[in-house]
């Protein structure tokens, strides 16, 4: 299986495709927000030691500065749909 990253880093797309990758987990049923799954990138980049934070890639785009903020949007099924 390959990964069309254009999808992550073209236009309107560049948050749209993260913002579903960083709430996987909370679709799933496992946490209410994002960033409380401990082993996922968010959670390093918000709470983890700096040690921890250090091993995630950098984004190919500039992070926006809202990033939390947008990951925790309501977000609706249609955007749930056009992410996959």
């Amino acid at each position: 299986m390959t990964t069309d990253i254009s999808q992550y880093t073209e236009g309107a797309h560049d948050s749209l495709g993260g913002v579903y990758v960083e709430r996987n987990r909370m679709r799933a049923g496992l946490v209410r927000q994002p960033q409380a799954w401990r082993w996922s990138s968010l959670w390093r980049r918000e709470r983890g030691a700096k040690e921890e934070e250090a091993i995630l890639a950098a984004w190919p785009v500039p992070m926006p500065s809202d990033w939390l903020e947008r990951v925790n949007w309501p977000q609706t099924l249609a955007e749930d749909d056009g992410a996959q």
